[in-house]
């Protein structure tokens, strides 16, 4: 005969008379009716009990069970004697055995990335107990599974769980080119850090040039004076300047957008017949006055002449001569810096 514990923590006893019991080392052991051991009558038959002493069960006569006890671990033969009307039976031997709780013991299971595969867990525990797992397999998230054992093993009532990380998956980027920035037709979507040919950046415009990377909204500036040419702006795949050809700021509107001498900053040359400063005029310089004795008493059809119109930078001003093939007189000379208009009167003795 074999008792063992149930899932609830009873113990229970089946079987026929002879054989083995096996209790949990727990306490105390339930009392196990007569019936337990054989099918005998339940009035007026006792049993007198020895031989158990090893695993906590001490020698009793007269007994209609088998008491409660508080067992110790390891094995004993427990002799069972009938009595019935003043008639003793033969000896029924057992074989008694208190084995441990056993706590279910489990192997960790390594994370694991969203969506990847997860295998089922064991049924049957590193020191042998079996049960089930809930609740289901989730390889989208961490998860914690609890381990039932089945009935009647030796099984701790102490709940053994098993946490399963699931992580978070990045998306990286093939970096076709080596320039850092990425090829969004080729991605690799893992949780296991980046790998080497990849990146996280994904704005790559240009797959086969490591100077293009990004995309950006610039003015056409045609002739690269600075100056756009007033058309709206375009996206522009470029690297860490400005592309040639454009420019970040609405700055003006060049109305020659070939000649980089003609922008609305620039200084108007006179006798060139372009509109060099963009305002819709031709070498439209203020007029110098000019006046000298030889035009006394002559009725002029002008009192101001243009003579001449120079662009001239910094870097000339300090060795700059004016006006050294001009007569004697009085002259306005007109200093012009974008926006800002001087007029300076000179004599010339």
């Amino acid at each position: 005969m074999t008792v063992g514990t149930g899932g609830n923590g009873v113990n229970q006893a089946t079987g026929n008379a002879g054989g083995t019991l096996t209790f949990a080392s727990r306490t105390p052991v339930t009392a196990i009716g007569a019936n337990g051991i054989g099918a005998l009558p339940t009035i007026g038959v006792t049993f007198n009990m020895s031989g158990g002493s090893a695993v906590g069960l001490s020698d009793a006569t007269g007994l209609t069970a088998i008491p409660s006890f508080t067992p110790t671990l390891g094995s004993a033969k427990l002799s069972i004697k009938l009595l019935a009307n003043g008639c003793s039976g033969t000896p029924i031997n057992y074989t008694i055995t208190i084995n441990p709780i056993i706590t279910p013991a489990f192997n960790s299971v390594a994370a694991i990335c969203s969506g990847g595969i997860l295998s089922p867990l064991p049924t049957n525990s590193n020191n042998g107990v079996a049960g089930t797992w809930s609740p289901v397999l989730n390889n989208t998230a961490t998860t914690q599974y609890t381990f039932t054992p089945n009935s009647r093993q030796c099984a701790s009532g102490t709940l053994t769980t098993l946490t399963i990380t699931v992580n978070t998956n990045t998306t990286y980027y093939a970096d076709t080119d080596g320039d850092s920035y990425c090829d969004l037709a080729s991605t690799n979507q893992t949780c296991l850090g980046q790998a080497a040919g990849y990146v996280i950046n994904s704005t790559d415009c240009n797959y086969t040039n490591t100077s293009l990377y990004q995309n950006g909204s610039f003015y056409t500036d045609a002739d690269t004076d600075g100056y756009n040419n007033g058309a709206l702006q375009s996206v522009v795949c470029y690297g860490s300047t400005t592309p040639t050809g454009y420019v970040a700021a609405n700055n003006g509107t060049d109305c020659n957008d070939f000649n980089t001498e003609i922008n609305v900053w620039h200084v108007e040359v006179l006798g060139n017949s372009s509109d060099d400063n963009c305002d819709g005029q031709i070498d439209e310089v203020g007029p110098v006055l000019i006046v000298t004795a030889f035009q006394c008493g002559i009725t002029l059809a002008h009192i101001a002449t243009t003579m001449e119109a120079r662009q001239v930078t910094v870097a000339n001003l300090a060795t700059l001569e004016l006006g050294s093939q001009y007569p004697a007189g009085i002259y306005n000379v007109i200093v012009t810096q974008r926006d800002t208009v001087k007029i300076l009167r000179m004599i010339k003795r």
